[in-house]
């Protein structure tokens, strides 16, 4: 099974409904240009909601997950907001909504499928999307040649001197334009040496209408040359699909006209990883949290390395790195993407100073130390103070102070 995802607005003036397919396990949705579904609208993230799919089709047992991929504006399941970076579960019954959209992700075999069930549901639901009504089809034209009799038109006048001897009924059951060309065509031989029939006026009618088309006292003209039939048809209506391109995957839709295309050209971009590693002291660090907004998060492993996934070059980007008890330094944390970056992050320990101020063996409360740009404590009531966060390989100097007292140790370390 493939993933199929249709998305409309409660805005119908600004964005129509529209169907997309996937042959793929993995889709994100967004405002930037390197995302699969490109959602360049208010309320939307560059880098919104991810929608996976896991199982086996073998089996049944495929699943559909989504994911808030830490957007402004949240992503709601049903009417329930979920956690920023917490993949949850959907059945094909749930609506995920970003913002004024509201996408319904679902599994389906084949291309063929009808897609109409999605906004059937979505009017049941929500009731702001409504289908058009179905045009009602038109009844033939019936042309009954009768016996040739001059006289004046009956009806309505609102069509002008015709064809002779001819019976035209009309059925009409919704507003139409309508032609006569094929009346004087079928007419044939009945019409030639007659008058000849000017330009239709438009009929319109609620009703059916019986008119009855005799000779009018006409000066004689040429033979009628043939008309061509034309009749305007209530279409019905569909669901129209939006030119959508995504620069990611190359593909884009577009409806051509009468004339050929020349230019439909593709411009390409080399696809670059964003990766990179993080080291202490010459070695992997593991466990250091990795951040580039709206290309996603990652942690380093054993070796210390991280991978965002493949972005088209020039892609901007900035990354921030964290863990507990470490300080880290980059040339290159930010900039765009090509093939010869190398982003490499140094952590530096970050360790505490502690000791205690006594005086007789007996711990003073209240006494300043004073570690210069590392900042100041208080000693404690046992005496005891922590200078905290200090970079490894630092040298200190440290100061006691107190009203009464004068102290002589100042320690040094390194």
């Amino acid at each position: 099974m493939s993933l199929r995802i249709s998305i409309k607005s409660s805005n119908l003036e600004s964005f129509r409904p529209v169907v997309k397919d996937y042959n793929k396990t993995e889709v994100v949705i967004g405002r930037h240009s390197s995302n699969d579904f490109v959602l360049d609208q208010e309320g939307v993230s560059e880098r919104h909601l991810r929608i996976r799919t896991t199982g086996s089709d073998s089996d049944g047992s495929k699943r559909i997950f989504v994911t808030d991929l830490g957007s402004a504006s949240g992503v709601l399941v049903g009417d329930s907001k979920i956690k920023a970076y917490k993949e949850v579960e959907i059945s094909a019954e749930d609506e995920v909504k970003i913002g004024e959209f509201t996408l319904c992700p679902s599994l389906y075999r084949s291309s063929s499928q009808d897609s109409s069930k999605f906004f059937a549901k979505s009017k049941k639901k929500t009731g702001f999307f409504k289908q058009a009504p179905k045009a009602k089809e038109k009844e033939p034209i019936k042309v009954i040649k009768v016996a040739e009799d001059k006289g004046k038109v009956k009806g309505s006048g609102l069509i002008k001197k015709v064809a002779n001897g001819l019976d035209v009924s009309i059925a009409e059951n919704t507003s139409s334009k309508l032609s006569l060309a094929n009346v004087f065509k079928s007419a044939g031989s009945s019409t030639t040496g007659t008058s000849s029939p000017e330009q239709t006026e438009p009929v319109t009618s609620q009703k059916s209408q019986s008119i009855k088309l005799v000779d009018s006292p006409e000066p004689k003209a040429e033979k009628a040359k043939p008309l061509e039939v034309s009749k305007t048809f209530v279409e019905k209506s569909q669901p129209v699909v939006s030119s959508l391109s995504s620069t990611k995957s190359g593909e884009s839709l577009h409806r051509i006209g009468t004339s050929d295309i020349l230019d439909f050209d593709f411009e390409a971009k080399a696809l670059v990883a964003l990766k990179g590693q993080i080291v202490h002291r010459g070695s992997p660090l593991e466990g250091v949290t990795v951040d580039a907004g709206i290309h996603g998060k990652a942690v380093t492993g054993e070796n210390g390395s991280f991978n965002l996934g493949d972005f088209p070059e020039a892609t901007p980007f900035k990354i921030s790195v964290s863990k507990n008890g470490y300080n880290f330094a980059c040339q290159n944390p930010e900039g765009e993407l090509n093939p010869s970056n190398k982003i490499e992050f140094v952590a530096t320990k970050l360790l505490n100073v502690s000791g205690r101020v006594s005086h007789k063996g007996q711990g003073i409360s209240g006494v300043e130390i004073d570690c210069g740009r590392f900042g100041k404590v208080v000693t404690d009531d046992s005496g005891r103070y922590t200078i905290r966060d200090i970079p490894e390989e630092t040298e200190i100097n440290l100061e006691a102070k107190k009203d009464g007292f004068q102290f002589s140790r100042v320690v040094c370390a390194r």
